[in-house]
């Protein structure tokens, strides 16, 4: 019973004790931090000293404000430009289109400067931050080691620990310090960035209204009555009102732009002195001939262009000036540029159109006044150029055929400007004008510049100090070639997005090129955009130009100073051109974002492809290495290959090129040359022995004969000396006896030449001395003869019945 008793209490406690499910594992007591030994104090507190001193060299970095103040103050000025801009062209409400857009991109340019010094504050705090945490930490850490110690060791090293605690309390108090400055800076560029904000805010709402009344009516049609009810004499003394708001002397804007005016004027001077000096120096010269007939234009011109973009938010009345300058220098370099005498009265009739329309424009005349004047603009405009397009095809018929399909075309673009401002639509009938004449003269503009460029190549390329470079005697032609293939692409590209803006695809240059730039397509889990094209593009374009001009360079400058062999030459030439290649290639493909880690599975099947049937180009292209690197043979050398003489004029990866004295050219496979038998015959050395062999009649003198032979080696130019010619006696032949010249020429390209000299003057003095080349002789022995034979040669023998 017992027994019982103590089982059932015994599987009672085992019950209790078994968890309901799966056993949990225990839980690890977190382990107690162990502290260093007294022995560490010292060690750890120079230790701490250091980092203490690194902080301090840290935050002198973290501190340091100038630049950020420098920027600061010049952005403290924005709300009083803001104020001047509108003291001049009114409330932004009042600008027009185009003053909207170049304020806007100011804007935002000055709210993307805010937006990077903030984040530059921002993470200047956040460093500082994490700082903190971590002095606050080695605090803790001092202290809790302190608390450990025994009583002992605490009094071995109460200094210690003092010094380490006024240590870490003097790093806390610089970040201390330091964190406040910051935080200031922080609150007044945020100050400065909200009413930036609001502006573009507000300048943005304008602009959308303005697109969008470009579709919509803004006066009656020239049908409707109600449209000359406006007309009336107090519009006319609103011109006044509008030549006040021109204000061509602003005194803001002379005294902060002063300075870049002389400057303008400067550089337009120094350019028109130099092209009228090179035309007093070359009058005749036919480099640059329509810019130095007009040296003061083409300053204007050129300095203008330069200095533009520089003269943003610049009042009315000085943009027209500006304007007026760029067009009227423009045009007599135009007028040089175009050969028939309509076209030239075409430019000069659009050069006044676009001038008289900026100028009206810039009045701010009154709606129905400027409705007026676009419509005489376009009414005499298309009637002249349907004028001019009739001329054209009376005077030349056939010869000028596209010069008047696009006058006819231009009158066609004004008429329909005015139809569409006789409608009521005269926001965009004014947009199609002034975005049309802008297109023309851009383009006009673009391939004047292009013919500046061009010419500005060919007279710096005539200047003494290239003249005096041999690169630039050899290469400089091609120099200019290859930098001038590059100016259409890059005029092209600012005329195109000079021209989205003009027909207001965007607000700006910048605008545009970012946009385009940013756009792509996706593949797969990666965006491929026009910019990363465009970069490794242009990576690949300055590889293959560097990799030529180092080439250049190293042919012309290096490699005949130092006597380089003609082989060896080639060969760095063509490592050098695979390399840079290489290097490009592969730079292109990262700049553009692809992957190299993906070419690995490339690489695996290009495997594949080469074990099955690129074995032969794979096995030619490591011959073609092997000799650029071993150099078996060069360029320049004379071979035998299969028979066939003939020297090397190319050594490609794949290939190499044999010219034969035929003058064909046998291409042959570069492994060929390395595994078959090859006859160099300027390998090491380009002397070669030359053979004569000579045979005389038995019975002739022999020391004769090779004293002839010897005299013919000494008396000829272009046998050496040393190895010295020998004449020997070889053989008895069968009808002669056998003898050879052996003599030794500087050049394998000699051979044939010495060869033929040696023969003719033997020939010649054998015959003076007598000495007989034999001909081939043999002696016939007959066994059995026919009868008959005998019998006709016995007669013919005998002597006639005459003789």
């Amino acid at each position: 019973m017992k027994f019982t008793t103590f089982c059932c209490l015994l599987g009672a406690c085992i019950l209790l004790a078994a968890p309901a499910g799966a056993d949990p594992q225990p839980t690890a007591a977190p382990a107690a931090t162990v502290m260093p030994k007294v022995a560490e104090v010292y060690p750890r507190l120079a230790k701490l000293k250091e980092e203490k001193a690194a902080l301090e060299s840290r935050m002198e970095r973290l501190g340091a404000l100038d630049p950020v103040t420098q920027a600061l103050a010049g952005l403290k000025s924005l709300p009083q430009q803001w104020a001047e801009r509108e003291a001049i062209l009114g409330p932004p409400r009042e600008w027009s289109l185009d003053n909207l857009q170049q304020a806007r991109v100011a804007l935002i340019a000055d709210r993307d400067r805010i937006s990077r010094i903030l984040d530059d504050l921002f993470m200047r705090l956040s460093e500082i931050e994490v700082l903190r945490d971590e002095w606050s930490n080695k605090r803790q850490f001092w202290d809790e080691w302190l608390n450990t110690l025994p009583a002992a060791g605490m009094q071995a090293s109460a200094e210690a620990f003092s010094e380490a605690r006024q240590t870490v309390e003097t790093a806390l108090n610089v970040l201390k310090q330091t964190a406040p400055q910051l935080f200031a800076m922080q609150q007044q560029l945020t100050a400065l960035q909200i009413p930036v904000s609001d502006r573009i805010d507000h300048i943005e709402e304008l602009l959308a209204v303005r697109k969008n009344q470009l579709f919509e009516r803004s006066h009656p049609s020239f049908l409707n009555p109600d449209f000359y009810r406006q007309l009336h004499a107090g519009l006319f003394s609103s011109i006044g009102t509008g030549l006040t708001k021109l204000e061509f002397f602003n005194r803001a804007f002379w005294q902060s732009r002063g300075s870049q005016i002389a400057l303008h004027l400067i550089l337009a001077t120094v350019i028109a002195c130099l092209l009228r000096t090179h035309r007093k120096r070359h009058p005749q010269s036919p480099a640059a001939p329509f810019v130095s007939r007009h040296p003061f234009s083409t300053g204007l011109f050129l300095a203008t262009i330069v200095f533009s973009p520089f003269y943003a938010h610049a009042p009315a009345g000085w943009m027209l000036i500006l304007a007026g300058i760029a067009v009227f220098s423009a045009v007599p370099l135009i007028m040089e540029i175009l050969d028939n005498p309509l076209q030239r009265q075409v430019v000069r009739l659009l050069a006044l159109a676009y001038f008289l329309s900026l100028g009206v424009r810039t009045l701010s005349l009154p709606a129905p006044l400027y409705s007026l004047f676009i419509a005489g603009v376009c009414l005499s405009g298309g009637i002249a150029l349907r004028w001019f397009a009739a001329q054209v095809r009376r005077d030349s018929p056939g010869r000028q055929q596209r010069f008047s399909t696009l006058l006819k075309l231009g009158a066609a673009f004004l008429g329909a400007t005015f139809l569409i401002l006789a409608a009521g639509y005269g926001n965009l009938a004014e947009h199609l004008l002034h975005a049309g004449l802008k297109t023309v003269f851009a383009l006009l503009l673009a391939a004047l510049l292009l013919r500046v460029l061009k010419n500005g190549l060919q007279l710096l390329g005539k200047l003494r100090f290239f003249k005096r470079q041999r690169f630039f005697r050899r290469h400089g032609q091609e120099l200019q070639n290859r930098l001038w293939h590059l100016a259409p692409l890059v005029v092209g590209i600012q005329t195109a997005l000079y021209l989205l803006v003009a027909w207001h695809f965007f607000d700006s240059v910048g605008e545009a090129w970012h946009a385009i730039l940013t756009a792509g397509v996706v593949l797969g889990d990666k965006t491929v955009s026009v910019k990363m094209l465009l970069v490794g593009l242009s990576a690949l374009y300055v590889a293959i130009f560097i990799s030529w001009l180092l080439r250049s360079l190293l042919e012309e400058e290096v490699f005949p100073r130092r006597q380089v062999d003609r082989g060896v030459r080639d060969s760095i030439n063509k490592l050098l051109n695979y390399a840079i290649l290489a290097f490009g290639i592969f730079m292109a493909l990262g700049l553009a974002g692809i992957d190299l880690k993906s070419f690995a599975v490339l690489a695996g099947a290009l495997g594949i492809g080469i074990g099955f049937g690129l074995q032969n180009i794979v096995n030619n292209f490591i011959s073609g290495l092997i000799l650029l690197f071993e150099r078996p043979i060069k360029i320049g050398d004379m071979i035998v290959l299969d028979g066939e003489w003939g020297t090397v004029r190319k050594i490609g990866l794949r290939s190499t090129t044999v010219e034969t004295f035929d003058l064909s050219e046998v291409i042959v496979p570069n492994s060929l040359l390395v595994s078959e038998k090859v006859t160099n015959w300027t390998l090491s050395s380009e002397q070669s022995r030359i053979v004569v062999p000579v045979g005389v009649a038995y019975g002739s003198p022999l020391e004769k004969v090779l004293g002839i032979l010897y005299d013919a080696a000494q008396v000829h130019p272009k046998v050496l000396d040393s190895p010295p010619p020998s004449a020997i006696f070889t053989a008895f032949g069968a009808s002669s006896l056998d003898f050879e010249l052996r003599v030794w020429a500087t050049s394998v390209n000699d051979r044939l030449t010495i060869r033929n000299d040696l023969l003719l003057y033997i020939d010649r003095r054998f015959r003076e001395e007598g000495v007989e080349i034999p001909f081939p002789q043999h002696d016939l022995h007959l066994r059995s003869v026919d009868a008959g034979i005998m019998r006709s040669l016995n007669l013919s023998g005998q002597p006639g019945k005459d003789g």
